[in-house]
């Protein structure tokens, strides 16, 4: 199927857009995959270890860092000893290295892309070396040494390329973001449920302390009504005494007041008081 220059252009700029890696803003080289399932350059994650991480001393002794991931922010917990043993993406390397073979052969005229001469001649480049991995001119061919090699016509080359990146490239690119898409529906799905989840706990651990403090009020409000009627009943027992005895006490002081003003001018008659004095 052929494409205009606008959809090659198109097409060329989305594909290298899928493929740099969102830290150094570069191809992918050497490409890793977080546990998040983001991509990155080896180096360029290991640098991110030390600028955004908490780094801590393991009890054995090695580093540990704790990082967000650039792209998700999902925190990440590698070593440096973890970075370097993570596999290579190589299906994705693969892709880079035809991407940067491609982008390195500047279509002809025919092809609706730029020209691009030859950095030895200035003339344009037209045909391409498969032996030397080389795109040459006119004046190449002869004067450089590729009679005996496998040479094609440069735009034949390209054409190549394009239909490589149509049927093998875009698919493993379009398979991959497919796959890529399930695996983030899938933790999507459990991010979801487990936050769910906590909601769940988090309620039941309310409710759990609203009882036990309904209880304990409870328990509290019957203990004290108990008191207080202990304090009642024991202050009016104390009172009732306390009042006895003040009683008593102003009879004696009456006493007192009498005995010591009494007059013995009658003393028939004042025997006879305090003899009933004594018997009150």
């Amino acid at each position: 199927m052929a494409c205009s220059k606008d959809q090659i252009l198109t097409n060329q700029l989305d594909l290298e857009e899928d493929l740099t890696c969102s830290i150094c803003l570069e191809l992918y080289n050497d490409p890793v995959s977080l546990p998040c399932q983001h991509n990155f350059c080896r180096k360029c994650i290991h640098s991110h270890l030390h600028q955004k991480s908490d780094i801590h001393v393991h009890v054995l002794g090695a580093e540990h860092g704790r990082f967000p991931c650039p792209n998700c922010r999902d925190y990440v917990e590698l070593t440096e000893t973890d970075i370097k043993k993570l596999p290579k993406n190589f299906a994705l390397q693969n892709i880079v290295h035809k991407f940067q073979s491609l982008k390195l052969e500047n279509e002809t005229k025919d092809t609706g892309l730029v020209e691009t001469d030859c950095m030895y001649h200035n003339k344009p480049l037209m045909v391409y070396c498969d032996t030397c991995d080389e795109a040459l001119c006119i004046e190449c061919f002869p004067k450089r040494s590729h009679e005996n090699h496998n040479v094609v016509h440069f735009k034949d080359k390209v054409k190549m390329y394009q239909e490589d990146v149509e049927q093998t490239i875009l698919p493993q690119i379009i398979h991959l973001q497919e796959s890529l898409k399930e695996m983030k529906r899938r933790l999507t799905g459990i991010r979801q449920e487990t936050q769910e989840l906590l909601q769940v706990n988090m309620e039941d651990v309310t409710e759990s302390f609203q009882e036990l403090r309904s209880a304990v009020n409870q328990k509290e409000s019957e203990l004290m009504s108990v008191f207080e009627s202990k304090k009642e009943e024991t202050d009016s027992r104390y009172k009732s005494h306390t009042d006895s005895l003040d009683e008593q006490l102003d009879t004696l002081e009456n006493l007192n007041t009498k005995l010591s003003t009494i007059s013995f001018q009658d003393p028939a008659k004042t025997i006879r008081e305090i003899k009933s004095d004594k018997e009150r």
